[in-house]
């Protein structure tokens, strides 16, 4: 750990306290403090010290080179070893290789070397006295330099990567030479990384001087070319802080190591990824949208969604959205699925916000079928960095707590798919499809354009025309709205039934009137700023505000391009402009959505919500009810209550599930209904049953099927461990299997319970059942499919002789014959169609 925590502090002034005190001897404390820090520099000093004095030379001069690379921009370490084999004749040369690294440091800290005792006089040496401080050291480090001509081979191969970094630390920028020689140190040998990773260790503590960003960024930089993957935990410490320069390079030293060991820097990540907090695993995160080839699998993403426990509820809450987010664009479906089996592990430890907020991210890259999105790798190498040439990019600041939207509103008019010009005829077209403009969006857009009321007849002269309108839209209710008033609005908007969340901004924004202004938000952004607006602005901006919800049915879909809608309440239809929908919808789909004029015609804003088929009827009947209870037209009803529609489209659903009585082929109410014989003689009912023409074998030894003429399923027997069981779906079926049963062996049963399970049962354990995966088909696919296919088509062939109940009981022969019936045949192929 290279930012030591607040304790380790803490515990060595306890420490140093009780060493004062007298109460443990100074070999005790100072190894207490390596046990708390393996780097303390101090207790590596002093220790090295207790070992000279106790005669343990190799002891010493250990502990000594372990303070030298534990903090290698310190003076000390370097100058107590050199004295330390000035003692050595034959060490000469490496004591003042050391002793001159170590005035070489920043070292505010050391005597000046007592230069008297040196025997030099004279006048020189007395011109030389009345320099500066700094000065006489500088000449002093110039004279042990000057003797390495005569360096024994041994001292030069040892202190090699210590000069090294003596050059890293003395020039800025880097050369390319010096890069590519620090490089093949750190290659060729294991001494230069620890090095590197103390230079971090000394910016992290705060040793260095004013110059130390600069040598933390080229350390970083060095690291990235030369670290082995177990390094990597040393930078991710770098990736969260708050600086100008130390994440930027850490990022980008953490992909150069995953570039150069794929392999171990996954191994190593994997097995750490439990143990790291929030922003270290969005780290992790960032580099897998970068490199997706080290990942491909998703195995190390999902290993970053595990062990949650270390972090706060509030990191989790604000940290697992984003992790789910990225799981979508990294991998795509299979992203989506790792995603949704993440979320269900991790549902107790989210707050109800962020795992819906995680569930919405999941279903809208499940609708929007999301690619594999990679991030662009860094535009820098070594040695652009080194030679002081990154510019490293640096977050927004936040905004002021009580003026800041919820983090669910990033944008408040999302922008649909588009390119920031209209492409020519025969470029690829805007959409993705791969298609030339002109074979797939030319036509709807210049209908779409035409719609919206320019009267040209080609595609409008820019597809992002406003692009910059919606974004100052999207920054104005952080000017007029408090944090205070966009919860009220939200207990307004959402009630008892959480949802959308972009539904919720998009109806704050039309149609809420907030309660300080009187105005709704759109309007007042028009008295403040209307005037600065273009004509073709302000003209948008009007038709957004006086835009409402409306209820639509889908008429027809082109997929990559859009929907046809068709507006209940006015009866007219619609392109609207949505690639999301028209990959979304279905045919027939009832849908509440809020369509607005856009650059390419007719667009939604918001969000979409369909209504079942089964429900829109009685939704209408309401709607109508309460729109002329309170006197007011459909788009002024919808705008002021929005809120109240939306829950009563969930109301109205909920109690036609509720209310669903469903029937078997006799009429009867669907019950599953059992029940359970104890069998005395099991020979003598297994040839009774054998011998009954109500009864064929079933599927299993000791098992059969109870038919009736037409050859449907009326029952099911079997017989296990003296026992008999039948099951039927209704309760008249199953009293008269009873009645057979009796009369072909009822002196061998002996009746012991019945059994029911109703459809409200069916229900609650449809909802609470958790989900399985869909077992392998034993059936090869073509047969099935030509099974299932003759039986639909005989369905269907008999379907116009069916007595239905949507009908009113008649056939749909029958009812096709009056006017209301026709109409009645057309909503039920509607259904059909749309299911």
């Amino acid at each position: 750990m290279l930012f030591l925590p607040s304790t380790t502090y803490d515990a060595r002034v306890d420490l140093r306290k009780t060493l004062e005190g007298g109460k443990v001897d100074e070999e005790r404390a100072y190894q207490a403090m390596l046990d708390l820090d393996p780097y303390d520099h101090i207790a590596l000093l002093k220790l090295g010290g207790l070992r000279k004095q106790a005669g343990d030379t190799a002891g010493a001069k250990e502990y000594l080179w372990r303070a030298v690379y534990a903090h290698p921009t310190i003076s000390m370490p370097y100058v107590e070893l050199g004295s330390f084999y000035y003692s050595e004749p034959e060490s000469h040369s490496l004591a003042e290789g050391l002793v001159e690294l170590g005035l070489s440091r920043h070292a505010k800290d050391l005597p000046e070397p007592e230069y008297a005792d040196s025997g030099r006089e004279g006048k020189a040496f007395e011109e030389f006295m009345n320099y500066p401080a700094a000065t006489r050291r500088q000449v002093f480090i110039q004279l042990i330099r000057s003797r390495r001509t005569g360096e024994a081979a041994e001292t030069t191969a040892r202190l090699r990567e210590l000069r090294l970094l003596q050059e890293m630390l003395e020039n800025n920028p880097l050369d390319a030479g010096l890069v590519d020689a620090i490089i093949a140190a750190g290659e060729s040998g294991e001494k230069m990384v620890p090095l590197l990773v103390g230079v971090l260790r000394d910016w992290a503590q705060d040793y260095l001087d004013e110059d130390g960003d600069t040598a933390m960024e080229n350390a970083m930089a060095l690291l990235g070319e030369t670290a082995p993957p177990t390094e990597i935990p040393h930078l991710l410490e770098f990736v969260d802080l708050d600086h100008q320069i130390a994440p930027g390079v850490a990022h980008w030293a953490l992909a150069r190591i995953l570039e150069r060991h794929r392999n171990d820097s996954v191994r190593i990540l994997t097995s750490i990824a439990p143990q790291l907090g929030a922003a270290e695993r969005l780290a992790i995160t960032e580099q897998i949208l970068q490199h997706p080839a080290i990942d491909p699998a998703g195995e190390l993403h999902f290993s970053l969604t595990q062990n949650l426990e270390s972090l706060t509820a509030e990191e989790r809450n604000a940290f697992f959205p984003m992790l789910i987010g990225s799981l979508a664009l990294a991998r795509g479906p299979l992203g989506i699925r790792l995603g949704r089996k993440a979320l269900e592990q991790q549902r107790g430890r989210l707050s109800k916000t962020a795992w819906r907020e995680c569930d919405q991210l999941l279903w809208a890259a499940d609708d929007a079928g999301v690619a594999p999105i990679p991030l662009e790798p860094s535009p820098y190498n070594v040695y652009d960095i080194c030679a002081g040439e990154a510019v490293w990019e640096q977050e927004d600041e936040e905004p002021d707590e009580e003026e800041a939207l919820p983090e669910f509103v990033p944008e408040l008019l999302p922008e649909p798919v588009r390119r920031p010009v209209a492409p020519g005829r025969n470029d690829p077209c805007w959409c993705g499809s791969g298609k030339k403009y002109k074979k797939c969006h030319l036509d709807a857009d210049e209908t779409g354009h035409r719609q919206a009321g320019t009267g040209a007849t080609g595609p409008p002269p820019g597809m992002n025309e406003f692009a910059g309108l919606r974004r100052r839209l999207g920054a104005f209710p952080g000017d007029v709205l408090s944090g205070s008033e966009i919860k009220q609005a939200a207990r307004e908007f959402f009630g008892d039934k959480p949802g959308d969340e972009m539904m919720f901004v998009d109806w704050m924004v039309h149609d809420w009137t907030v309660p300080s202004l009187g105005r709704r938000v759109m309007e007042e952004y028009l008295l403040r700023h209307g005037l600065r607006l273009s004509a073709r602005e302000r003209q948008m901006v009007e038709a957004w505000s006086r835009s409402f919800v409306g209820l639509y049915e889908t008429q027809e879909i082109t997929p990559g391009s859009g929907v046809r809608w068709k507006d209940l309440n006015s009866g007219e239809t619609m392109f609207v402009h949505d690639v999301s929908l028209s990959h979304r919808l279905a045919l027939w789909d009832f849908v509440l959505a809020r369509v607005v004029p856009g650059e390419r015609g007719t667009e939604i804003t918001g969000a979409a919500l369909t209504v079942p088929h089964t429900s829109v009827q009685a939704l209408r009947e309401w709607i109508e009810e309460a729109r002329e209870e309170a006197g007011l037209d459909w788009p002024e009803f919808s705008k002021g209550h929005w809120p109240l529609i939306r829950l009563k489209s969930f109301e109205v659903s909920a109690n036609w599930m509720e209310s669903l009585r469903l029937a078997n082929s006799s009429g009867d109410e669907l019950l599953l209904s059992k029940a359970v014989y104890r069998v005395t003689d099991q020979a003598a009912v297994l040839a009774a049953l054998r011998r009954a023409r109500e009864f064929d074998d079933g599927p299993a030894h000791d098992s059969f099927v109870w038919l009736d003429k037409s050859k449907t399923v009326l029952g099911n027997i079997r017989i296990a461990n003296g026992q008999l069981v039948l099951e039927c779906n209704s309760r008249e079926r199953l009293e008269r299997g009873a009645r057979i049963l009796s009369r072909l062996a009822g002196k061998h049963l002996l009746h012991l319970r019945d059994e029911f399970t109703s459809q409200e049962e069916l229900r609650r354990l449809a909802k609470t059942a958790p989900a399985t995966e869909p077992k392998e088909n034993p059936i090869p696919k073509e047969v099935s499919d030509r099974v299932i296919g003759q039986m639909i088509e005989k369905h269907y062939r008999e379907w116009p002789d069916m007595h239905l109940p949507a009908l009113e009981g008649h056939t749909p022969r029958q009812a096709v014959r009056t006017a209301r019936g026709r109409e009645q045949v057309i909503e039920v192929l509607k259904s059909l169609e749309n299911g």
